[in-house]
C-alpha cells in the first residue's frame, strides 16, 4: 500500500524539476494522480487561506477577522473547475487531446511551486521587517512565473500544442473563465429575482388570507 502511494507520487518532484521530458513521460506513462492532484488542490486552498489570516502584521492588507474559510474554498474551487472545464472546451475545438480529468491534475500539479513560495512568503513575513518584505513579494513572483512555465508546458505535453498553442489556449481558458463566470453571475441574480417574486407574492396571499 505505501509503495503504490509513493509510486502515485513520484511524478510530482519530476514534472516540477523536468518539466520538459517530466509531463511528456507522465502522460505516456499515465503517472498522473487523481488522489494526489486532490491532495495538492488543498495544499494550495490551505496555503491561500494561511496567506489570508497568518501573514505578518506589516504586510497586512485585510482583516483576518472578515476571511471566512468557507468562501475562500468556494471561490478556489470554483475557479479551478471553471478553469478546467474552459481549458477543456476551448481546446476540443482546437483539437486538444487531454481529457477533464488530465486537466484538472495537472493544473494541480504546476501549482506546487506557487503552493510552496505562499508558506515561505507566509513564514518570513512574520520575521522580516517592512523594508524586507519585497523579499517575500519577489519568492512569490518566483513560485508564480514557475507554476506559469510548468502549466504551459503540461498543457504542451497534454494537448500535443506549441508553445505558441499553448498560450494561445491559456489565454481562451481566462476568457472562458471570465464568461463563465459571468453566466454564474447572471443565472445567480435571475434566481435571486425569482425567489424575491415568489416570496412577495406568498407574502400577499398570505396577508389576504388573513
Amino acid at each position: 500500500m505505501l509503495s503504490k502511494w509513493k509510486e502515485k507520487w513520484k511524478f510530482v518532484p519530476y514534472v516540477i524539476m523536468h518539466p520538459v521530458e517530466g509531463f511528456d513521460e507522465m502522460r505516456y506513462k499515465k503517472g498522473g494522480s487523481m488522489s494526489v492532484s486532490i491532495v495538492l488542490y488543498l495544499t494550495f486552498l490551505f496555503s491561500v487561506i494561511c496567506q489570508q489570516k497568518y501573514t505578518g502584521q506589516q504586510f497586512v492588507f485585510v482583516n483576518d477577522a472578515n476571511v471566512s474559510i468557507q468562501a475562500t474554498f468556494l471561490y478556489t474551487l470554483g475557479l479551478m473547475v471553471a478553469a478546467v472545464f474552459a481549458n477543456w472546451g476551448f481546446c476540443v475545438l482546437l483539437d486538444g487531446k487531454a481529457r477533464v480529468k488530465d486537466i484538472w491534475i495537472i493544473m494541480n500539479y504546476a501549482l506546487v511551486p506557487y503552493t510552496i513560495f505562499s508558506y515561505i512568503k507566509v513564514l518570513l513575513s512574520n520575521v522580516a521587517t517592512a523594508e524586507e518584505g519585497a523579499l517575500t513579494n519577489v519568492l512569490l513572483w518566483v513560485g508564480i512565473l514557475w507554476t506559469a512555465f510548468l502549466l504551459l508546458r503540461a498543457l504542451m505535453a497534454y494537448h500535443e500544442f506549441s508553445f505558441s498553442g499553448a498560450i494561445g489556449s491559456v489565454i481562451l481558458t481566462v476568457i472562458g473563465v471570465v464568461i463563465i463566470l459571468f453566466l454564474l453571475i447572471l443565472v445567480m441574480s435571475l434566481f435571486q429575482k425569482i425567489f424575491s417574486t415568489i416570496s412577495v407574492v406568498f407574502y400577499e396571499i398570505s396577508f389576504r388570507i388573513k
